[in-house]
């Protein structure tokens, strides 16, 4: 008898849900640059940021996104030769926690109500700066479940979060639907055993070598509208 399958989707945070533009000016004070423009600083803190994260969960032992994220901070200030306090490293930080959600999330997602679709946030930020970003952006009620990846001992795209998910909600990995802008979150959620949608955002692509994702689009948006024509 074949089992009857559901269809739950999974939603990365950071960049796909929230705008890390909103850390620039933040940046810009932060590192004493020309009229507050911290873009090209807050690129290289992130990108900084999520290759610790990988280091660490290949090699171990566990080490939290925060304290990875204070991390990556003391690393770009060394490459801008830039002088940090501890209250400069705390005010990005409290940042973080109040993102704003890029602005084709909320009909994105109303478009999954319409089809009933459940909703899981599934981030590598600890819990409770989580709780704070999406309660701050609003988007706490849109979600079923909020899950860290720090409930789970490691962090994604390690197969571990994923399934930790699954297993948690009493489904199989492939009911399971990773919505992430990052090639490395969906690679390593369909190497796990799920599907995947990928979020073409700016600058954002699909490596050669990357697994390809069962669903894509420019926006979230169009990525909504597939799933829920998938789910309908």
């Amino acid at each position: 008898m074949r089992r009857s399958i559901v269809m739950i989707l999974v939603f990365d945070v950071n960049e796909t849900l929230l705008d890390l533009s909103g850390l620039d000016d933040v940046f810009g004070d932060v590192f004493s640059l020309p009229d507050a423009d911290g873009r090209s600083v807050r690129e290289d803190w992130f990108t900084e940021l999520l290759h610790q994260a990988l280091v660490t969960t290949v090699t171990g032992p566990f080490v939290d996104f925060g304290t990875l994220a204070k991390s990556a901070m003391r690393v770009t200030a060394f490459r801008q030769n830039h002088e940090l306090s501890e209250a400069h490293v705390e005010a990005v930080m409290q940042a973080v926690r109040t993102l704003p959600p890029h602005e084709d999330v909320v009909p994105a997602l109303d478009r999954l109500a319409e089809a009933s679709i459940p909703l899981v946030a599934l981030s590598n930020g600890t819990p409770d700066a989580l709780d704070a970003q999406l309660r701050n952006a609003g988007l706490t009620d849109r979600f079923d479940r909020i899950v860290s990846a720090q409930a789970s001992g490691r962090l994604k795209p390690a197969a571990e979060p994923y399934l930790w998910v699954a297993e948690h909600l009493g489904v199989e990995p492939d009911e399971l639907w990773m919505v992430a802008a990052h090639a490395w979150d969906t690679t390593g959620a369909l190497r796990a055993g799920l599907r995947a949608a990928f979020v073409r955002r700016p600058g954002k692509h699909i490596a050669p070598v990357d697994s390809k994702p069962d669903v894509a689009g420019d926006t979230l948006v169009d990525v909504a509208e597939q799933l829920a024509n998938v789910a309908e």
